[in-house]
């Protein structure tokens, strides 16, 4: 399930728990409903960095960007007809996911891997 899967599901459950409850609290979670969204972001980057480690059983990367490590999933970035090297310099695009956990109020930073190409790839702009 995806994570706007999820949004979407939490949200249709809070309504239903509204008209479980009645019209006193149906206002109050529709606006919780709607803030689950607002604590998500969503944004896709170019970055230049270090692609160090790729697992294709799972789909995940890890890559060097400036001095942070991230690390993420990849579609069809890499395969058999998209090789990569390894340790090599990229020009990455990322969907970065930014959600911030109400429990413990930390945020959580999900990459996933959009392309890569060789780093000397202009970048418009």
């Amino acid at each position: 399930m995806t994570t706007e899967q999820t949004i979407v599901r939490a949200k249709v459950e809070l309504l239903e728990l509204a008209k479980q409850l009645g019209s006193a609290y149906t206002q109050e979670i529709a606006q919780v409903a709607a803030s689950i969204k607002a604590t998500t972001a969503k944004e896709q980057v170019e970055v230049v960095g270090e692609l160090l480690d790729v697992s294709n059983i799972k789909r995940t990367f890890r890559m060097k960007v400036n001095d942070k490590i991230i690390q993420g999933k990849f579609g069809d970035a890499i395969s058999l007809e998209r090789p990569v090297q390894l340790p090599k310099s990229y020009r990455a695009t990322l969907i970065v996911l930014q959600k911030l956990v109400f429990d413990d109020e930390k945020e959580e930073i999900i990459y996933f891997l959009v392309s890569l190409e060789s780093p000397e790839s202009t970048v418009e702009g």
